[in-house]
């Protein structure tokens, strides 16, 4: 029966292979399709010229960072596209790539696709009846769906893939019924009757039901020469490999830690598949089985990376994989140098340390740039490009920022005129000054590219750092443009047939408008263009300001309509390079200095300065009510006041508006919802500073803005933030659904009347990494250093909070309330008061999900509470996780208090407290009350003074800081997740910074360069300060390709030579490593002189001693 099977298996791919090689035969018959960038991939199947069955090939390498600007945040569409599916009878409705897609080894870099209601998600969404997708990479993709969703193809039914990686993210959305949500994927959601060969995901990849690392769910596809690497979680049928599976897998293998209460290392489910040759890393998957019983080979970290493991099961090292022994997994050939070089972290190192450092990871040259810096000694790397941990090719470049040390306090200010644009921004920020604005002005005598004026000017002296303003010549000016030099010719435009609403205008110098207080009974200025019956119509033109400035503008009208110096600027328009200084501008409903209402129009390089009023709604320093608008490197520098949808520098940007690099500086009042120190509402957010305070009177009120709706990224504000009310944030009061958070960081203090509190937000159904809030943060309840209330199904990854948090019942140094998402690798320095119930020092209450490689630092004061614990208060429900996590605070509660968790009701693993605890009633030492389970995890019964627990190994310090107590069950992880400095520290986390983690520090003994004579001796020493357990050493040499090679055998603090010889010559460097990193010395040099040295001429003279005196003795003797 066994044998009929397969030969039956074995006819069926035959048929599959026969049909799709007379399908791939009739597409390569066709003249193949050059694709030269990503505008041209997203015309397949959208243009008759790029049909579905059509042979295309990638003649280069893509970039397609700008995808995610595309489709009002959606990214890019999917080629193909499904438009009916049965999960069940495997049914479609769809229009398939049917053709060749060959990359011919390129790689599409940044993809974006946001589609989490729509099916069939990721480069392709559906390829069928012999289609081929071969030599195809896509790294640092981001990949979001609701089912059916892969990195690289939503689902492949009857096709090839072959020779193809996804490196990047891809998730689904799961909304509540999880249950429907099907088949997410690394590489492929769902795969039905196909064949893959030869192709990995390196990923993390979220999903419900049947996920994967490199296929959600297959059904019998033939499946070989595969791996998966990353993060893989979900609710039901998660594997590390395949979701699930029931085709034929062979020679495969997979390294991905998994996340779900049921998940599998390998498998998730399986339906009798074929498999041979398969392999996991089972002590980084966090799963005890591979769902693949017998047939899955389970290894340590170190045998996955050695190739003896793989050979006798017939891998093939000599054309299809390669493995760098010992340092990698398995990857193939094919891919080689593309994608396995990690920049290093050179910060603190000399450019030469650098230089060597980059050299042992096989990158190219460094490239330094000097600047002053504060703190940073002169001659030490403070900054780098690309940062440490992006990927590169083999032999790329890496530039690093070198410190000149401090800057004096006050600087003159460098000549800019005839100097490129680039040209001056370098000389600024090398001099010690920021770039400011950079406005184009026409000028008839200068060429277009070069600064024609500068402020402050040329010889001025400055405190470091201050901006400095430019203008670049923008050649002469075109025919048609209109020239406005009054206050009284500005107010014509749009209100006379010479100076019409369409028309191109430019400002010829600076305009005093102070007058204008004085106007229409003081009224003051007529806002421009406005809308019937107030006016003729809003303005579609151009009005470029050359940077020039408009001071003393004065604005106080009752009108019915949007008040600005512009009142409604319509589609299309654009406004540039213009300063009003001075101003002042009040109104009713939509209003701005600038402009009152804006409609997807393009305002770029403006500021403002002064007070806004609004009596109703929509008001902003520098713009109104704006909808779907471009709005760039603006600033305002403004008192605000209006109602409800207020902001510094925009009242509101909807329908996929961005505002990128715009700062704001002063106060914002609002009396209603949605208040934000740069903008009430907005979609994307990008680059953008705020200095302010901010107070609102409703709700949804954050700092750098009430709301936001998709991309916020690389924003600083330094605020305090006051609400009446609830949804408070230090960076946004709420986060929308869709959004995401990345390196952004707060500082200062929020403080609220209500519910759902945070330093970074107040309420968060976005996706957040990479952001740190240093806040004091007070509300009621919900409340959380970084976050008051977590509701997003995703990972919350590399985010820390310090400072101090107070509230009443679900409150955490990190996150009130965690309701939906994955902790990883964050951490809480906080110090909390609270008086309600569910207590933590990282995380209030969490409520079914997992918390790992995180830790909180903070003491926690909550003596009336119940619920209270070091690292997280309340862990709801038995699918909740806590595992590589410590707290190291003093607790103190009343009821279920635990050093750890105050209330378990799911699963503690491998983690440990060691901070004071104190209750009345179910108290101890890791945990207060447990109804759930602990497995490895401990606390130290000297710091907490207890001797009970409700779960845990209870021992004293001296035992808490010896590796030997927690590797005696085996569950520990100390290779990869764990260090400890044994005897002195309690463990630590290897991934982020912590208290317990030392700093390996070296420093060379003997000096760094010695001149030695041929047939002399020298020492080489250096000296390990401080590490986190015994240093190891390894000595090497430079040799003639410049490159660091080993010395055999040169294995200690010592390296000598004693016999200098010429091939000694040259530069020489030690290698010390700790449990924690590796770091390199200074590099030794020993140069040849040509004079003998100290030791052969005593050699000698001893020689000539004996030669003399030995004859005569001999001679004695012979007589």
């Amino acid at each position: 029966m066994k044998r009929e099977g397969v030969h039956e298996y074995h006819g069926q791919m035959l048929g599959i292979l026969l049909f799709s090689l007379c399908c791939v035969m009739a597409s390569w018959a066709q003249a193949p399709i050059s694709i030269t960038t990503i505008e041209e991939l997203q015309r397949i199947g959208n243009e008759p010229e790029y049909p579905l069955n059509g042979h295309y090939v990638l003649a280069n390498d893509l970039d397609a960072s700008s995808t995610r600007f595309w489709n009002n945040g959606k990214g890019f569409e999917p080629i193909g596209y499904l438009d009916y599916y049965d999960d069940y009878a495997f049914e479609f409705e769809n229009y398939p790539f049917t053709g060749i897609f060959d990359g011919q080894g390129h790689v599409i870099t940044g993809l974006h696709i946001n589609r989490p209601d729509e099916d069939a998600v990721g480069l392709f969404s559906l390829v069928r009846l012999g289609g081929v997708i071969t030599n195809l990479g896509i790294q640092g993709g981001s990949v979001t769906g609701r089912r059916l969703v892969g990195g690289l193809l939503g689902v492949g039914n009857e096709c090839t893939v072959s020779n193809c990686f996804f490196r990047g993210k891809v998730s689904s959305n799961c909304g509540e019924n999880y249950y429907m949500i099907i088949s997410t994927g690394g590489l492929i959601g769902r795969s039905q009757i196909m064949t893959a060969e030869r192709s990995y995901a390196v990923v993390e990849v979220s999903g419900c039901r049947e996920v994967g690392g490199l296929i959600g769910a297959d059904h019998g596809s033939l499946i070989s020469q595969c791996y998966a690497r990353g993060i893989v979680s979900g609710q039901q049928e998660v594997g590390g490999l395949i979701g699930g599976v029931s085709g034929r897998i062979s020679e495969c293998y997979v390294a991905a830690a998994v996340y779900c209460p049921t998940g599998q290392g390998v498998f998730g489910i399986g339906n009798k598949p074929v498999l041979e040759a398969i392999f996991w890393d089972q002590q980084i998957s966090g799963v005890t089985t591979s769902g693949g019983g017998s047939a899955v080979v389970a290894l340590t970290t170190a045998q996955m990376m050695s190739p003896d493991s793989f050979v006798s099961a017939g891998w093939d090292f000599d054309e299809v994989w390669n493995i760098n022994p010992g340092v990698s997994y398995p990857f193939f050939r094919i891919w080689e140098g593309v994608t396995e070089t990690v920049v290093p972290d050179l910060t603190g190192m000399t450019v030469s340390e650098a230089t060597v450092v980059l050299a042992q990871a096989d990158l190219g040259a460094v490239t330094s740039i000097e600047r002053y810096h504060e703190t940073v000694s002169a001659g030490i790397v403070f900054d780098q490009i690309p940062v440490a941990g992006a990927v590169l090719n083999t032999g790329s470049p890496v530039a690093v920022v070198v410190s000149r040390g401090p800057a004096p306090a006050v600087l003159a200010i460098p000549n800019l005129s005839g100097l490129t644009q680039d040209t001056a921004e370098g000389l600024l920020r090398a001099e010690a000054f920021s770039v400011g604005r950079i406005s184009l002005r026409y000028d008839e005598t200068a060429p277009a590219g070069l600064v024609v004026d500068q402020h402050p000017a040329a010889g001025t002296t400055a405190p470091a750092y201050s901006e400095v303003n430019f203008v670049v010549s923008n050649g002469s000016a075109p025919a048609g443009v209109i020239p406005i030099s009054s206050i009284e010719s500005l107010q014509q435009i749009g209100a006379t047939p010479e100076y019409p609403n369409s028309g191109h205008y430019v400002l010829t110098q600076n305009i005093d408008a102070s007058a204008t207080s004085q106007w229409n009974k003081g009224e003051g200025f007529v806002p421009l263009c406005m809308f019937p019956p107030n006016g003729e119509a809003p303005f579609t033109g151009i009005f470029d300001g050359q940077g020039y400035t408009i001071t003393g503008l004065y604005i106080n009208q009752n009108l019915d309509a949007p008040t600005g110096l512009f009142s409604t600027i319509a589609p299309d328009a654009v406004v540039c390079s213009v300063t009003l200084e001075a101003c002042t501008v009040t109104g009713g409903d939509s209003v701005g200095g600038l402009a009152g209402q804006v409609y997807m129009a393009t305002i770029d390089n403006c500021a403002m300065s002064g007070v806004v009023t609004a009596s109703g709604a929509k008001c902003g320093g520098l713009l109104g009510d704006c909808m779907g608008t471009s709005i760039t490197r603006c600033k305002a520098n403004a008192e605000v006041r209006g109602g409800e949808l207020t902001g510094g520098l925009v009242a509101r940007n909807s329908d996929y508006g961005d505002i990128q690099e715009g700062r704001f500086e002063g106060q914002v009042t609002g009396t209603g919802n949605t208040v934000g120190g740069l903008t009430g509402f907005a979609y994307n957010i990008l680059h953008c500073t705020v200095h302010a305070t901010v107070t609102g009177r409703g709700s949804y009120v954050g700092g750098l803005a009430g709301g936001a709706a998709a991309v916020v990224q690389d924003c600083f504000v330094e605020v305090t933030v006051e609400g009446d009310a609830g949804y408070v944030g230090g960076l946004l009061g709420v986060g929308d659904y869709g959004a995401t958070v990345e390196n952004c960081r707060v500082k200062g203090a929020v403080t609220a009347a209500g519910d759902y509190v945070g330093g970074l937000t107040g309420y968060c159904n976005c996706v957040v990494t990479d952001s740190i809030a240093e806040i004091v943060v007070s509300g009621n309840s919900r409340v959380g250093g970084l976050i008051g209330h977590y509701m997003r199904n995703d990972t919350l990854r590399d985010c820390h909070a310090t400072g101090a948090v107070s509230g009443g019942s679900e409150v955490g140094g990190l996150i009130g309330y965690n309701d939906s998402g994955a902790v990883e690798q964050c951490y809480a320095a906080v110090d909390i008061i609270a008086n309600g119930e569910a207590v933590g020092g990282l995380i209030g209450r969490v409520y079914r999900w997992v918390t790992w490689k995180s830790y909180a630092t903070g003491s926690v004061y909550a003596p009336g509470a119940s619920a209270v614990g070091g690292l997280i208060g309340h862990m709801q429900g038995m699918d909740s996780r806590t595992s590589d996590c410590y707290a190291s605070g003093a607790v103190t509660g009343n009821t279920r208090v635990g050093g750890l968790v105050g209330l378990n009701e799911g699963m503690v693993l491998t983690s440990y407290a060691a901070g004071k605890v104190a209750g009345t009633v179910e108290t101890g030492g890791l945990i207060g009350f447990n109804s759930g389970s602990v497995t490895s995890a401990f606390w130290d019964t000297t710091m907490s003074g207890m001797a009970q627990s409700a779960g845990g190994m209870g021992v004293p310090t001296q035992e808490m800081m010896q590796q030997s107590t927690f590797t005696a069950g085996g569950a520990w992880n100390f290779d990869e997740i764990w260090g400890i400095n044994e005897g002195q520290s309690y463990p630590y986390l290897r991934a982020i910074p912590s208290p317990f983690s030392p700093r390996l520090t070296i420093v060379a003994v003997s000096p760094l360069r010695q001149v030695k004579a041929p047939g002399d001796y020298v020492d080489f020493k250096v000296e390990v300060t401080e590490s986190a357990g015994e240093p190891a050493y390894q000595w090497k040499r430079r040799n003639a390709n410049k490159a660091f090679e080993y010395i055999p055998d040169a294995n200690g603090p010592i390296y000598s030579i004693n016999f200098i010889q010429e091939e000694h010559e040259g530069d020489y460097i030690c290698d010390v490593s700790d449990m924690t990193k590796t770091v390199s010395s200074p590099v030794f040099r020993l140069v040849l002189s040509t004079s003998m040295p100290l030791s052969l001429l005593s050699w000698l003279a001893a020689a000539i001693a004996v030669a003399l005196i030995f004859p005569k003795r001999l001679r004695r003797q012979t007589d």
